[in-house]
């Protein structure tokens, strides 16, 4: 059994959600809700069943927001049934990060959209977008992307390492034209798409927490943009 079962039910952690609004969550998951995928369709297998509960709570309360007897209630099984998948806890947050990287998809045109872009400025702009579009696909990746950073810091490094290293590597070989060119400014091309990636997974919680509402990524990408590219 692992030992964060002897936790509460739910612990919000990370959240502004006031303990009422959380009773009435854990109260509706025990209904045993039913779990669906992005194309509204019954999710069959045990198994796809609970990642999928598990990813939407993980998402919502982070790891130590949620309990595995919460998990199974939403997925409809009982809490032995994730310890024969899953024989820890962590285990299971593993399986959920993997899910959610294989979620994040590049258009199969990447590299022609940067090659073939008008000039640098619009390279740059074409790579945000492709960035800020394939994470921002689905919201609950990103929700979990920003928990694990804050509850675990190193612990599930290489896991993410290996997942989101396959996109910047992609997109870091479509900006090298640019580079060898001379119109980057950048010790290499990842040190640009890591900064994109920084911006699209974290601009809209530092709007909230700083100003107060939502801001386009726009005017952080300008910002971004103007350090990269080369002066003439």
């Amino acid at each position: 059994m692992d030992p964060h079962e002897n936790e509460a039910e739910l612990i919000v952690h990370f959240s502004r959600a006031p303990l009422a609004e959380a009773r009435t969550h854990s109260s509706v998951i025990r209904k045993k809700v039913t779990v669906r995928d992005g194309n509204d369709a019954l999710l069959s297998t045990t198994g796809s069943r609970i990642i999928a509960a598990a990813t939407q709570l993980f998402a919502q309360f982070g790891y130590h927001g949620v309990s595995t007897r919460v998990i199974a209630n939403a997925a409809c099984v009982n809490q032995g049934t994730i310890f024969q998948h899953y024989p820890h806890k962590r285990d299971l947050y593993a399986a959920v990060l993997q899910s959610a990287m294989k979620q994040i998809r590049l258009p199969e045109d990447l590299s022609s959209r940067i090659a073939e872009a008008d000039d640098v400025r619009t390279a740059l702009a074409i790579t945000f977008a492709i960035i800020h579009d394939a994470l921002l696909q689905k919201h609950d990746v990103i929700r979990i992307l920003q928990y694990t950073a804050l509850e675990h810091g190193d612990e599930f490094t290489p896991l993410l390492s290996t997942q989101l290293g396959e996109l910047v590597t992609a997109v870091a070989l479509a900006l090298e034209p640019w580079m060898n060119r001379g119109e980057l400014r950048s010790p290499d091309t990842e040190t640009i798409v890591l900064d994109f990636v920084a911006i699209a997974v974290n601009w809209r919680s530092l709007m909230h927490l700083f100003i107060g509402k939502e801001v386009a990524p726009n005017g952080m990408f300008d910002v971004c943009a103007k350090m990269y590219i080369a002066e003439r």
